[in-house]
């Protein structure tokens, strides 16, 4: 069963965190938040640890390691550990919890 955003309307920028932190292939941990559509996600965005945004090209990746958040992310729509609440463009929400636990592609 697909979650959205509490209250989601057009117009408005809700955003999710991935749950977990990923690494790119320079050890740099770093989340993803992403926006929700009907069937994926998109407009994915990341962030330092604690809740910043950085740019992509800050950042070790692959062509592999974008299919990868993109095909993660898609997967945790429907997964009950995806938090919507607080929505991620909050950057200081990231749950900090979870910080040690990441996800690499390679």
């Amino acid at each position: 069963m697909q979650k959205t955003a509490p209250s989601a309307s057009p117009g408005i920028n809700h955003r999710a965190w991935y749950p977990f932190a990923f690494v790119d292939r320079n050890t740099r941990t770093f989340r993803v938040s992403f926006r929700i559509a009907e069937e994926a996600t998109w407009d994915h965005r990341f962030h330092d640890m604690d809740g910043s945004e950085i740019g992509v090209d800050e950042l070790e990746l692959l062509q592999v390691d974008h299919r990868f958040i993109q095909s993660s992310c898609d997967h945790a729509v429907g997964n009950s550990n995806l938090r919507l609440s607080p929505p991620a463009n909050g950057n200081g929400g990231a749950p900090f919890a979870l910080a040690g636990t990441a996800a690499s592609p390679a």
